[in-house]
């Protein structure tokens, strides 16, 4: 497999797909931690990087 097809099938295990609802629980330098569909999930910033969003919302926590 191709490096980008591997980033999109672990982030694909991880619930990130197309239309779902995503948002940012914790931003740390080398990795985020998202919250998928009600789950949370740690990725790497590369692979953070392949995620496309339409929409940003600002969310008021001490998390973010």
């Amino acid at each position: 497999l191709d490096e980008k097809r591997e980033t999109l099938l672990s982030l694909a295990s991880k619930g990130i797909k197309p239309n779902v609802p995503i948002h940012i629980v914790k931003a740390e330098e080398d990795s985020l931690v998202l919250c998928v569909a009600g789950e949370e999930w740690t990725i790497n910033r590369k692979e953070a990087e392949s995620i496309w969003v339409k929409a940003v919302e600002k969310v008021e926590s001490a998390n973010v």
